[in-house]
């Protein structure tokens, strides 16, 4: 009797094409080589001098980023920063130029209001995290502890400070009278 061991590669988004291959790992449209690095991507060399299988952009050694430090890596994270938004949706732009790509901050827009409550979610404790925590996060990265991942309200990604130009003026009216203050 003889025994053979068998490696199966990891695919962890379904796609047929196994991690050590696949250019996006979790399906979400934005490169592994981009969601594995902090904001400041590097480029690859395509050099490996020491043979050590990791391109000499990435020696003496690489740890992926996770952003909201749930255990989960960013390149196999669907939301990378448990704002309820997915990462698909919100893309590796950076839309209000804060150097943070949007999959990965938590105002987007910059506006200091959080996506999380732009979106239309729910955030009790105000951490800019989805739900209360501590949180509990599926083996994607999601939020399963709270109600999100529906498309978020279209206008989160749009700054829109108040300004008042004119002082609002009290026009109360008294019940049963003609008073108005």
């Amino acid at each position: 009797m003889s025994c053979t061991k068998v490696c199966v590669p990891k695919d962890s988004d379904g796609d047929g094409i196994p991690d050590q291959l696949d250019i996006d790992s979790d399906n979400d449209g934005i490169h592994d080589l981009i969601e594995a690095q902090k904001n400041a991507a590097v480029s690859i060399s395509n050099t490996d001098t020491n043979r050590d299988g990791l391109d000499n952009a990435f020696d003496p050694g690489f740890i992926p980023v996770d952003t909201d430090n749930d255990g989960v890596p960013d390149y196999l994270d669907l939301d990378s920063d448990n704002d309820g938004i997915l990462d698909f949706v919100e893309t590796g732009n950076d839309f209000d130029l804060d150097g943070i790509k949007n999959y990965r901050d938590w105002d987007s827009d910059g506006d200091n209001c959080s996506d999380v409550l732009e979106a239309g979610f729910s955030d009790p404790n105000n951490d800019n995290i989805l739900g209360n925590s501590p949180i509990t996060i599926d083996a994607k990265g999601l939020v399963t502890s709270a109600v999100g991942y529906t498309p978020p309200h279209p206008n989160y990604l749009i700054s829109a400070p108040i300004i008042i130009n004119l002082q609002p003026i009290n026009t109360e009216v008294c019940e049963l009278g003609t008073t108005i203050l």
